[in-house]
């Protein structure tokens, strides 16, 4: 060990026996004192060398050194290094209501609408926002909204998100009348102030409308606020805020809207009066409904005697219809069996026939076969036997005459007509009367 490491050590073991020995007086508690400030400096200025962060928060970080800014979104330690830290909700929840049940988790008071025809409320509700996840935004936030109580994350939600929200309100009430609000509209004023929040503010025109009193009839202008749109019917708007640092607000939901006293008794005046006149309206309805059901039952009545006798007049001809039909069916029915008759004689006719033309064909080829001139012989006299009487029977008129040699003698048409069957038979015979040279 080196003497000055004895000296220290020897120092240090002195000092302990003084403090440990005798009565614990003034200049011990001094001494106490000073080591307890030394160890709080010592841990304190450990602490800032090292930060953690949270699951679901975003920490900004400065350097004291240069003055540089940096982020860091994912939970864990990092090294601080003794810089500056601001430290944000990732998502958050702005909530705005005098229910005194919700005390503990209201940000603010509901926010004051007024409407078009001069009414007042509060409104109760709540809009969700989320910070961004890059770095240069969350920089940009810190640079923006930095003041000297050093909290940013509370100064941009007072500014920006509490501000962005009134003025969409504001404008949503412009457009609205407090009975539309009461009623069926509810909804459309959330739609109307989210679509604001996130894409930009509406420009509104005032102009004149006209309308009719629905119980007077009395013609009515009022001067109402209108939204301004561009060439393609859109709405025209100012810049949305949110988009230069890259913080959405979503599901912003109206909850109540809580009315003047004033205001309620007027809207349950004007409840009552148009329930009155949905009453008179639908009893003049339903009179006007019978009216017609009662006009609708004798048309049914004049519709059904009409009906009936059509009915009957349709079964009539129906009848008369089946009754020609099955006449013109049985005729058809003779007809296709007069067609079955006829074609059956005539297949009987050709079967005849074919059966005749077999039979002159065999007896041709037997008489070409054996060349009995005996056959021959009989078969040609019988047919000249057959045609000498037929041309006997004909009355031939010699209206054409042929002389047969240069004395002007006529030969007879029938003669001519029993020569030309005899060279036909002798050919169809085989038969030939010439004597061989």
């Amino acid at each position: 060990m080196s003497s000055r490491k004895r000296v220290k050590m020897s120092t240090f073991m002195r000092f302990l026996k003084w403090f440990m020995a005798g009565q614990f007086t003034f200049m011990k508690a001094l001494a106490l004192a000073g080591i307890m400030a030394v160890g709080i400096f010592i841990i304190t200025k450990f602490a800032a060398l090292v930060e953690s962060n949270d699951d679901g928060y975003t920490q900004v970080m400065q350097s004291w050194w240069d003055g540089n800014m940096s982020a860091r979104f994912q939970p864990g330690v990092y090294y601080q290094g003794l810089a500056r830290v601001w430290t944000f909700r990732k998502e958050d929840t702005y909530t705005f209501s005098n229910d005194p049940k919700e005390e503990e988790e209201v940000d603010t008071p509901g926010c004051p609408i007024l409407f078009n025809d001069g009414g007042r409320g509060i409104l109760w509700g709540s809009v969700r926002y989320t910070f961004p996840t890059d770095e240069r935004s969350m920089v940009l936030i810190v640079r923006h909204f930095m003041d000297e109580t050093n909290n940013p994350a509370q100064k941009f939600f007072e500014e920006a998100v509490q501000e962005v929200v009134k003025q969409a309100i504001y404008v949503v009430g412009c457009l609205l009348s407090t009975t539309d609000s009461y009623t069926t509209h509810q909804a459309q004023l959330s739609q109307m102030a989210q679509d604001q929040i996130n894409d930009g503010i509406y420009r509104t025109i005032e102009v004149e409308v006209t309308t009719t009193d629905p119980v007077t009839g009395a013609v009515v202008v009022e001067n109402v606020a209108r939204i301004m749109r561009d060439s393609l019917g859109q709405p025209m708007r100012d810049p949305a805020f949110f988009d230069q640092y890259g913080v959405v607000l979503s599901q912003f939901a109206v909850s109540k809207i809580d009315y003047d006293l004033e205001i309620n008794n007027q809207i349950q005046e004007s409840m009552d009066y148009q329930n009155r006149i949905q009453g008179a309206q639908a009893d003049a309805k339903t009179a006007n409904t019978q009216r017609l059901t009662n006009r609708d039952n004798g048309e049914r009545e004049v519709t059904k005697a009409r009906y009936e006798e059509e009915q009957k007049r349709i079964q009539a001809i129906a009848l008369v219809r089946k009754d020609s039909t099955k006449v013109i069916i049985d005729a058809q029915r003779d007809l296709e069996v007069a067609k079955r008759d006829r074609d059956a004689v005539r297949d009987q006719v050709a079967g005849k026939v074919a059966l005749r033309r077999g039979q002159a064909e065999a007896a041709k080829k037997i008489l070409a076969s054996d060349g009995a001139l005996v056959r021959k012989k009989l078969a040609y006299e019988r047919v000249l036997a057959y045609w000498g009487d037929a041309v006997r029977k004909l009355d031939l008129v010699p209206e054409i005459s042929v002389a047969n040699n240069a004395g002007g003698e006529v030969t007879p048409p029938s003669y001519i007509l029993l020569q030309l069957i005899d060279t036909q038979v002798c050919r169809e015979l085989g038969l030939s009367f010439e004597f061989p040279r």
